[in-house]
């Protein structure tokens, strides 16, 4: 196979428009759902029909997925609804075409998605034969095409009194948390086993075979996005019923009486007065008032006094924080709080101590607190805190309060103070709620935490145990996602899983509201080594894959260009083994309806996403940018989890860096936990780094302006700069970048292992990602910007769009929204500009269409300008 050199230098010119806002001037509609059957873009040649004598996907001795003894990796999306059968084929190649093998079948239990589950005339939940049927019909067209299923049991339904639950269970406010019933709840998990077996033993009529024995059928998931501990941490618990409480509560004594524990010696040790000491707040501390992202407010009042006057909403709880720094918290030590608060209306805020320096955690002590119109009393006795040398106490979640008044007065903190941790019920020992659990001393808190995590161990071995044994399904299984359940609880599965959102959408109101949400604009680019795709690389475990199955940066984000090509070639180059988008719209008869973005996590509409598909699935699966070589690996076992598990958060279960995980590891190394090894012995033959040894490893390797810089492959790098925001990927068959106009040229940043291109953007922002294919041509996309045509843009707080006739690009780093939430017309793209360079002589070059054509008839030369305006995403270059 002939080869052909380029480099990749970027040297932006022009400028942004005020306020980094410009008109979309030239965008142009580029929907790519129905590929011709000879496109050069299409990675149907990636798949292979799944036949009912097909081996099964299993996991190899090295810890990857493979079958038949070939290494498999999984370039997936979510859907959350089936096609009518007369769309099903198409929507199978179109999935094919774009690089998909594996639909992770999500929210399909829900009732408001119109999938599997039906209300039955008496108020039960029932499966629907009209839309299992529509499913059996689009699994064997997803079989042709090469596409595996991965089936979640539960992720959205609403479990009912009417199905049989105790009485309270309606009054759940939150359906989600419904899920943790069957935690400790027989007919809840009941429920989930029927659904189960339903399912599974269902034989297909479509392939002639029950769903469980299908070899298409390569992963199941027990429970999405939830754990006990999670859950405590969360505070999911507070409108569980009584009845549902009572039996969690006789588990908890059950499991005492197992260690030998009752009330009295409990209250022996965990009861006790302490004198009072120091004063830590008095009169004489310095208050700040925190206004962050457009968040307004006043303070008036001395000392510990205060009044605050919340005019202007933010983006989020935390944009508005009253606090005083500099508290020396000691260890073992106990505290009382106390402080008279009322507000202007009934409101709730937040009371926490937590670090005042980064990065700005809890230390263990957090509390609602509901405020009404009078004056009320507040006081709380707190132990087994963090210790720190710089804490502070925090009022916060008022950035939502615009037009409240909040009054505190005389703020106290004191050492000492009087513990009542454990207290009685009817059943021995009462449970904790996870609103007191701030106030508990730090053994007691680990007592509560290690009942929880026994537990949540023992439901999902059974859900496991039911699916593998009861049910004789081979399928590969997984629990949850990391940070929702810990490491250790996740050893018993096949997979480790785990799910990442840059900028998640923020509802400052009722969740869910379309029409009051916002979307922080920023490009990951810019981020520091330490968010989103970098710190899902500490989850991994070293022997297990690794699967991260719900990942995208949600629209309106006007950078999320850059998401498809820093996604996979990251992944690929810590060799993950499954990456999925999300979420999928499945394509329907309603072409207007095909040519819009829907959705904040829409992957079929979005140009930019949908385009880019086809080359990051290419780039993935096979390999292009090759794995790094070196590995740095923390060491953990059951022991050192368990001491620590009050260490985690709601969303942080497992938490990664507890063990010494850097994020800016992932740029030097694979990374990942080594569970029960021994420290001293390398894993799997590989090149093994302690994390204390790889530290000054990274010192070394790293310098002012660059994050990092690969091993010892010789043919692949990363390097991301994240000040001016500049991300590269490279290997001897791909290459990714990603930068803003002012981002260091590519020549700049370049190894000279491996040069390709040279392009010299003329736009402000560029995502480019390119790969050969076996045939020798390099298909590339690239992009900048999309969005709905009509969408009225604008920041959140505005009541103004930047423009209520034209699509306009928004650079800076603000809150975004729109009005409606999504525009019912087309959606529209931008390429990235610039100039293409071959250094190697001629090239033909060949933009394609959204069919993934030749759009115009080739060019042969060694320059090519590329427009913003050009109408193609994609792009054929031919030796």
């Amino acid at each position: 196979m002939k080869k052909t050199a380029f480099l990749l230098i970027f040297m932006a010119s022009g400028c942004l428009f005020a306020q980094g806002i410009r008109p979309a001037d030239g965008a142009f509609p580029f929907n790519v759902l129905d590929m011709a059957e000879n496109s050069p873009v299409s990675c149907r040649d990636l798949n292979t029909e799944i036949k009912n004598d097909s081996l099964h996907v299993v996991t190899d001795p090295s810890g990857h997925l493979s079958v038949g003894g070939e290494r498999l990796r999984i370039f997936g999306t979510n859907l959350s609804g089936f096609p009518e059968k007369d769309q099903a084929e198409r929507n199978a190649r179109s999935l094919a075409d774009r690089g998909y093998n594996c639909i992770r079948f999500h929210h399909t239990d829900a009732d408001w998605t119109n999938c599997f589950i039906k209300k039955a005339p008496d108020g039960k939940r029932v499966i629907d034969p009209v839309q299992l049927d529509k499913f059996d019909y689009f699994v064997f067209m997803l079989k042709k095409y090469g596409i595996y299923v991965n089936l979640n049991l539960l992720t959205g339904r609403t479990y009912t009194e009417k199905d049989g639950m105790p009485a309270g269970t309606d009054k759940i406010s939150d359906w989600k948390n419904r899920h943790l019933l069957g935690f400790w709840n027989k007919k809840a998990r009941d429920l989930q086993k029927n659904y189960a077996r339903t399912l599974l033993e269902h034989v297909n009529p479509y392939t002639g075979i029950a769903l469980k024995d299908d070899p298409a059928l390569c992963i199941v998931e027990i429970n999405n996005e939830q754990g006990m501990v999670h859950s405590y941490f969360s505070n999911n618990f507070a409108d569980t019923p009584d009845i549902l409480w009572n039996e969690l509560d006789i588990l908890w004594n059950a499991w005492l009486k197992e260690k030998g524990e009752t009330y009295e010696s409990l209250a022996a040790v965990y009861n006790q007065t302490y004198a009072e000491g120091k004063s830590l707040i008095g009169s004489k501390n310095h208050w700040n008032l925190e206004q962050h992202s457009g968040a307004k407010a006043s303070k008036t009042g001395e000392g510990n006094n205060a009044v605050i006057n919340i005019t202007g909403n933010g983006g989020a709880g935390w944009h508005i924080q009253f606090n005083t720094p500099g508290l020396k918290i000691e260890k073992d030590q106990v505290y009382t709080i106390s402080f008279k608060a009322k507000a202007s209306k009934k409101v709730t805020i937040n009371a926490g101590l937590m670090m005042a320096h980064d990065p700005w955690s809890n230390i263990g002590w957090s509390k609602n607190i509901n405020l009404d119109k009078d004056w009320a009393d507040y006081s709380f006795v707190v132990s087994g805190l963090q210790p720190d040398s710089n804490a502070r106490l925090n009022f916060g979640d008022m950035g939502y309060l615009a037009g409240t008044k909040i009054e505190l007065k005389n703020i106290e903190m004191k050492e000492g103070g009087k513990l009542t941790s454990v207290r009685k019920s009817p059943n021995g020992v009462l449970l904790p709620q996870s609103g007191d659990y701030g106030e508990l001393p730090e053994n007691y808190k680990n007592l509560v935490l290690n009942f929880l995590y026994d537990v949540e161990a023992a439901y999902w071995t059974d859900m496991r145990d039911y699916v593998r044994n009861t049910l004789s399904c081979p399928a590969l299984i997984m629990g949850s996602a990391m940070g929702n359940t810990t490491t250790g609880l996740s050893m018993i599965f096949d997979i480790i899983d785990s799910h990442a959102y840059f900028n998640h959408p923020s509802f400052p109101g009722k969740g869910w509201d379309q029409n009051n949400y916002n979307i922080q604009n920023d490009d990951l680019t810019r981020q520091e080594c330490s968010k989103t795709l970098t710190n899902l690389a500490g989850f991994r475990v070293f022997g297990k894959p690794f699967s991260v199955s719900e990942y995208d940066h949600p629209y309106p984000n006007q950078f999320s260009a850059e998401m498809y090509p820093m996604y996979a070639a990251f992944a690929s180059y810590q060799d993950w083994d499954a990456i999925y988008t999300f979420c999928s719209d499945v394509i329907e008869s309603n072409e207007a309806k095909n040519r819009r973005i829907s959705g904040y996590f829409d992957q079929t509409h979005n140009p930019v996403k949908t385009a880019a598909a086809p080359i990051a699935a290419r780039i993935f699966r096979t390999g292009a940018i090759p794995p790094e070589s070196s590995y740095v690996w923390m060491s953990l076992n059951e022991e050192r989890e368990r001491k620590n598990l009050q260490k985690f958060g709601g969303w942080s279960v497992g938490n990664p860096s507890l063990w010494g995980f850097k994020p800016v590891m992932a740029m030097g190394a694979q990374t990942g936990i080594l569970w029960n090894e021994d420290p001293k012995v390398d894993w799997n033959g590989c090149s093994v780094e302690k994390t204390s040894g790889l530290a000054g490893a990274l010192k070394e390797k790293l310098n002012k302006s660059s994050v990092g810089l690969s091993g010892d492959t010789g043919i692949s790098s990363i390097f991301w700069e994240e000040e001016k925001g500049t991300f590269l990927a490279r290997g001897e068959n791909a290459f990714v970048y990603v930068g803003r106009k002012e981002s260091p040229h590519m020549k700049e940043a370049s190894n000279p292992v491996f040069n390709n291109f040279e392009f010299i953007p003329s736009g402000d922002f560029a995502s480019i990602m390119g790969v050969r294919k076996e045939d020798g041509k390099w298909i590339f996309f690239a992009g900048s910007w999309s969005g709905n045509k009509g969408e009225q843009l604008r920041e959140y707080g505005q009541t103004t769009p930047y423009s209520a006739s034209k699509e306009v690009v928004q650079r800076a780093n603000v809150k975004l929204t729109s009005k409606p939430p999504y525009s019912s017309k087309e959606a529209l793209t931008l390429s990235a500009g610039g100039l293409l360079k071959s250094l190697q002589g001629k090239l033909k070059f060949t933009p394609l269409s959204e069919k993934g054509l030749p759009s115009v008839k080739a060019r042969k030369g060694t320059e090519f300008e590329l427009s913003e305006t050009s109408g193609s995403l994609w792009y054929l270059l031919e030796p």
